[in-house]
């Protein structure tokens, strides 16, 4: 006999899964199958302006792009540009991680200051979907 505990943490994974299944199936549906698809679509030539078929080309695409010596600048340009960031960012956050770190006069003011822009921004988004969805005025 199961312990009635056991069966309402099954009952509770059971929901949990039902109540997150949607947002899988979403993710899915607008992230990893049009990248599956892009991904298949790369092996093909095809013209979306010429009512041609695709035809199958393997990695011939791929290996005319690599052959193009103006990649290789972009991909240098591109390499550099985030490894500056990425340092900037790593050192930046250290050093305020490093001086917000003792207590002194005003360390809280400072810290909700800095907290603040990073919060702003998820409640922008959330204000702005809540007028678009309004279902007064919203555009949906």
């Amino acid at each position: 006999m199961t312990d009635p505990g056991q069966r309402l943490a099954k009952r509770r994974r059971r929901l949990a899964a039902l109540l997150l299944a949607p947002t899988g199936a979403l993710l899915i549906g607008l992230f990893l199958f049009p990248l599956v698809w892009s991904l298949g679509l790369s092996f093909y030539r095809y013209s979306a302006l010429r009512p041609r078929p695709p035809r199958f080309v393997g990695l011939e695409n791929y290996a005319a792009l690599l052959r193009e010596p103006e990649i290789w600048q972009r991909f240098v340009t591109t390499g550099t540009f985030v490894v500056a960031a990425v340092l900037l960012q790593f050192l930046v956050g250290v050093a305020l991680a490093f001086l917000l770190y003792r207590e002194f006069r005003g360390r809280k003011v400072i810290i909700s200051l800095l907290l603040v822009p990073m919060m702003m921004a998820p409640v922008a988004a959330g204000a702005f979907f809540r007028f678009i969805y309004d279902p007064t005025f919203g555009v949906f």
